[in-house]
């Protein structure tokens, strides 16, 4: 369109100016009036004025192709024109036209150009004060886009084999949205490249046509589909699929399995193989043949076997092999699948962590029924506290629970506090709309960790209660800023009451440090009860006494309830006669 348009426009000017011929016996010339400053608004004006707004244009080629325009009605004028300046920097003395074109962008969609035609007097015209500069100035709107909707097709990969009609069809969903769709292949294997074309009747189906695949191996294409009025592209590949009939060509389409799910693979070249089997294999040997369903060039099955000793649920990592044969060929191919362990707590491990007094809660998988946990020892014995279900002597049942609740007591002195047990259940999987149901049986460790706190605590004044049965007229003060509690007593017995949450932070390692230094024996004696509660009650006794002479003489001395999560609380007592 733009080279009848520059043809078109450089003659343009000559009709509209008077042209005269002057004839000699010794050559022939042409003289032509010289271009004002009029031709070339004229001729500006009408350019832009013309340009569709087919979305491809931008303004850099809108901008040069006027330029070349103005070129090309120059060479046709045998160059009888003034100079034409596209910036005031190039201005001269000489004087000429100024011609400038300006870019806006608007939006997304829309941008402008400001045409400015302006004369430029000479350095003798300048003088003149007759002499008026013409000038012309107008704003040229046009669209860069209409939307920033992507081409969405049927697929993303399509694939072509040998055997077949050279043509994929791809359905375009969105065509509504889009004047035109344009396709343009990447040079990567372009030679296999024939065309392109849209149905007569459905223009949203577009047709690619390919040549016949040569290479004997498989290649692919990319394309890319952009519309006219989009400001994004889309990407589509085309697998051009090389049929090898000595050996089986298959795809995984679901790469991760697990067990009980559907497995799915798409063999390129089926038609070529009569009668296949698949055997699965794992690592020791054992083997079983699967059922599979057929349909098309895909095939289907259920990762879980007849043969059990296939089943390895709990094992961390099962490799299975699965070898596909034919009849008619003396080659087989082999998957190789990894199939991780299941757990009926969702976990991906058989030990759980737990910290006293945190609870903590898994959601037990919808799959399984009669969830049981047996333990080695007696759970009265362990510091474990399982918050539902129905427990047992060395067991819990948690059938027709959602939930796996427990948390833990207290952390004991002992440094890794792992209790060994075995976890049971039916796994119920759903095949081919039967419910199949599988024994399931793991290995289970729970590990009871520290309790740590980010702060170290603050014993409050409702946390720490002291008293004496040989003295009933005891009384304290408390100082929670100094973490002090001052005792007026007689006595060297005492029973003190603990918050019981307390205790259970404290990892059984509360100790009563005596941090003086007079080198003398006080027979200091403490008994912390870390044993779990059935039930748990608010407080805990705890019992502590010293040297009744020695705190007689003395008449004060302080003694440290110390441990690592609590700041260190002083008990200062005061003798009173």
């Amino acid at each position: 369109m733009f080279k009848k348009l520059f043809a078109t426009l450089g003659l343009m000017g000559l009709t509209a100016s008077t042209s005269s011929y002057v004839y000699s016996c010794s050559k022939f010339t042409e003289s032509y009036k010289k271009l004002t400053t009029n031709d070339y608004i004229v001729l500006m004006d009408t350019y832009l004025m013309s340009i569709e707004n087919n979305y491809f244009d931008n303004y850099k080629k809108i901008i040069n192709d006027a330029k070349d325009i103005i070129s090309n009605r120059e060479d046709a004028n045998h160059k009888l024109s003034p100079i034409i300046y596209y910036s005031e920097d190039d201005v001269t003395a000489e004087g000429g036209i100024l011609i400038k074109f300006d870019y806006q962008k608007v939006d997304d969609f829309n941008f402008t150009i400001a045409l400015t035609i302006k004369e430029i007097p000479s350095a003798a015209e300048s003088e003149s004060e007759s002499y008026e500069p013409q000038k012309f100035n107008k704003t040229y709107s046009y669209k860069s886009s209409q939307t920033n909707e992507l081409v969405q097709t049927d697929k993303q990969v399509y694939s072509l084999t040998q055997n077949q009609d050279p043509i994929v069809k791809v359905k375009i969903l969105n065509r509504n949205l889009f004047n035109k769709i344009i396709v343009n292949p990447e040079n990567k294997n372009k030679e296999l490249w024939d065309k392109f074309y849209f149905d007569d009747q459905d223009p949203s189906l577009l047709y690619l046509k390919f040549k016949k695949n040569e290479y004997k191996i498989n290649l692919d294409m990319w394309f890319d589909l952009t519309a006219d009025n989009s400001l994004s592209s889309t990407k589509i590949r085309v697998d051009l699929i090389y049929l090898d009939t000595q050996n089986l060509h298959v795809k995984k389409v679901q790469d991760s399995n697990n067990w009980g799910e559907k497995v799915e693979w798409y063999i390129e070249n089926m038609d070529f193989y009569e009668n296949l089997t698949i055997t699965a294999q794992n690592e020791n040997g054992q083997s079983e043949k699967i059922n599979f369903k057929k349909e098309d060039d895909n095939i289907s099955f259920y990762l879980l076997f007849n043969n059990d000793v296939l089943n390895t649920f709990s094992k961390e990592k099962t490799k299975i092999s699965f070898v596909i044969s034919a009849n008619n060929s003396d080659n087989s191919t082999t998957l190789d699948s990894e199939i991780p362990q299941f757990n009926p707590l969702g976990i991906h491990s058989y030990n759980i962590s737990i910290l006293p007094n945190t609870l903590k809660s898994l959601k037990i998988s919808e799959k399984i029924k009669n969830l049981k946990i047996n333990f080695e020892n007696n759970l009265s014995n362990t510091n474990l506290i399982f918050l539902n279900g129905i427990e047992s002597q060395k067991s819990v049942d948690f059938t027709n629970e959602k939930y796996f609740k427990l948390t833990a007591w207290i952390k004991s002195k002992v440094k890794e506090e792992k209790y060994k047990s075995t976890i049971t259940c039916d796994l119920n999987f759903v095949i081919d709309d039967k419910v199949i149901t599988k024994k399931f049986s793991a290995d289970f460790n729970i590990i009871v960790n520290e309790y740590r706190s980010k702060n170290k605590y603050t014993i409050k004044e409702s946390d720490f209660k002291i008293k004496s049965q040989s003295d009933q007229s005891l009384t304290s003060v408390f100082n929670e800023q100094k973490q002090q509690l001052i005792i007026n007593t007689n006595a060297s017995k005492f029973d003190i009451d603990l918050d019981t949450d307390i205790l259970r932070m404290s990892n059984s390692n509360i100790s009563f440090v005596d941090y003086s230094e007079d080198g003398e024996e006080k027979n200091i004696n403490y008994n912390i009860p870390y044993q779990k509660q059935n039930p748990i009650k608010d407080y805990t006794t705890l019992q502590l006494s010293f040297d009744q002479n020695y705190f007689a003489s003395k008449k004060e001395f302080s003694l440290l309830f110390t441990c690592d999560n609590f700041k260190n609380f002083e008990l200062l007592f005061q003798y009173r006669n």
